[in-house]
């Protein structure tokens, strides 16, 4: 009888050594060639990163339960082993939000959330926050000087005309009140006269904010019953309030649209904008909630929510909130309505998930469109911008930017390309402005410089992550992401930062808004008024 060799089997380690040293060496590659393909898009450096590493987890696998030749005894224990590993991590760390690449935020259990910060501040100071405006206070009126909606009187991000100090790295920018905490959101503020307004979440109600613009203390709240959270895109409202004729307009993420009286808070009126837009029957929020901050123009305040009932954009009468005029049956996305002049005619301009769309403010008319232009979450988010009769849009996820040319022949109006570059000046949710011919803005975190007509790059240099820009003076003020604050000077000839100073802490990508020497910051946890006056 034939003897049967019953001597253990020789586990082979070293191939899984050799993975296992080869797997961080990987990631790292996959990283830097993704870095080099896509010009530094670091949202695709952490897509490429994030598959290599499952890959190389699932070949890692297959060597564990397959090829190492352990006992089935040992493959049990080294599985309990990881999935102990990997609770203990868990019950210690928790992820508090993504930041715009996908990167997770890490922080630790035990420490209370931003929110519950937020939360336990407004309670301490209950007898402070929520005083009431001072009698005789009447009004709320727009003058110079003010940013009564989002990205300014215009728009557009520009106070051309501000004059500003620089020198932050030899003495930074004077606090006027803050850091000090908001609920969280990733709206900015809208300032007129000594109220700031911005929207937050606070605990199960969304809510809109009135300060006092010179003390940071809360002068009033108007809050309703909603709360929107996504773990990617974080918690809270979008929008950004609008103040005209006395009134503050704001949308929430849920799709509340509020009319509200400026100077006490008191609602006027307030429509479901998802439940007009289904006529009745609510349709689907899209995935990141409702962002759009509602234009208000000649008697009319404007939404987009989208959906296939005729009623992707909507025109309420500011006064009783009634629907003047509904049309479209596109999808949703993430840029706010504006109404711009082309050809001396006033375009309400809509850049939804499938492209950018012009309708006729008055009655709603569909005057041009321009798409397919779109990507995979379709998400539009950067504001278009005008200049005489072109319109610039860009969108990131590997999209790029285009110039468009709009003319018309009475009514007939018709849309060309002037340049596109695919895959160039990606702008995420990222806002860009234009200042004498160029552009800037930041591409997928870092800055960058083109020609306006042309689409020529000038520069690239200076990752300020997924922030914001406005311009003063002759001057770009960016919040970048991680709650810095810089200054980089409006040029296309080089790319020069001026000086930079830590402000908030904790991701950021809210606008600042500039009033009168002042610029307020915020983001889903802080907020402050620095003083940049000369």
């Amino acid at each position: 009888m034939e003897a049967t060799d019953a001597r253990p089997r020789k586990v082979r380690w070293l191939p899984g050594l050799i993975l296992l040293v080869l797997a961080p060496m990987c990631v790292v590659a996959a990283w830097m060639i993704a870095g080099r393909i896509a010009d530094g898009d670091r949202t695709v450096q952490m897509t490429a990163a994030i598959v290599t590493l499952a890959i190389a987890v699932l070949i890692q696998a297959v060597w564990w339960l397959g090829l190492a030749r352990l006992s089935w005894r040992g493959r049990l224990i080294g599985l309990a082993g990881l999935a102990v590993f990997v609770a203990g991590i868990a019950a210690v760390v928790r992820i508090d939000g993504y930041r715009g690449e996908m990167m997770p935020i890490l922080a630790f259990r035990w420490e209370p959330t931003p929110e519950e910060r937020a939360l336990a501040f407004f309670k301490s100071n209950a007898s402070r926050q929520d005083a009431t405006p001072p009698e005789g206070f009447v009004g709320v009126t727009v003058g110079d000087g003010d940013w009564p909606q989002y990205r300014g009187a215009n728009r557009d991000g520009l106070a051309p005309d501000a004059v500003i100090r620089t020198n932050w790295n030899d003495a930074p920018p004077k606090l006027v009140w803050g850091p000090q905490p908001v609920g969280p959101a990733w709206s900015s503020f809208a300032v007129v006269g000594d109220r700031a307004y911005t929207q937050e979440q606070r605990g199960e109600e969304e809510t809109v904010v009135c300060y006092d613009a010179n003390e940071g203390v809360q002068r009033w709240v108007h809050a309703d019953t909603a709360r929107f959270s996504e773990t990617l895109g974080g918690d809270g409202p979008r929008g950004t309030p609008t103040i005209d004729g006395g009134r503050v307009y704001a949308l929430g993420a849920t799709g509340l649209l509020n009319c509200l009286d400026a100077a006490s808070g008191a609602k006027i009126w307030q429509r479901d904008i998802l439940k007009d837009a289904g006529d009745g029957e609510r349709v689907a929020n899209i995935d990141w909630g409702m962002a759009g901050s509602p234009p208000v123009w000649e008697g009319k305040v404007f939404a987009a929510p989208g959906g296939k009932k005729g009623r992707e954009v909507i025109a309420y009468d500011v006064a009783t909130g009634e629907i003047v005029w509904a049309v479209g049956d596109g999808a949703a996305s993430y840029a706010s309505p504006r109404v711009e002049t082309i050809g001396g005619v006033p375009h309400l301009l809509v850049f939804d998930a499938e492209g950018l769309k012009s309708f006729d403010p008055s009655s709603g008319r569909l005057l041009w469109s321009f798409g397919p232009w779109t990507n995979q979450p379709k998400v539009n988010a950067a504001q278009p911008i005008v200049q005489g009769n072109h319109v610039f849009i860009s969108s990131g996820y590997t999209i790029g930017s285009v110039l468009l040319k709009v003319t018309n022949r009475g009514s007939e109006w018709k849309v060309e390309e002037v340049w596109r570059n695919d895959n160039e000046f990606k702008l995420k949710f990222n806002d860009a402005v234009l200042h004498k011919g160029f552009l800037y803005g930041l591409d997928e975190g870092i800055l960058a410089c083109y020609e306006f007509e042309t689409g020529e790059r000038q520069w690239k240099s200076g990752r300020y992550g997924y922030g914001q820009i406005v311009l003063l003076g002759e001057t770009l003020v960016i919040l970048a992401e991680d709650g810095s604050l810089a200054a980089v000077s409006a040029s296309p000839t080089q790319y020069e930062e001026v000086a930079r100073v830590p402000v908030l802490e904790g991701k950021t990508w809210n606008h600042p808004a500039f009033a009168r020497g002042k610029l307020f910051v915020r983001n889903d946890r802080e907020a402050a008024c620095l003083d940049l006056s000369p």
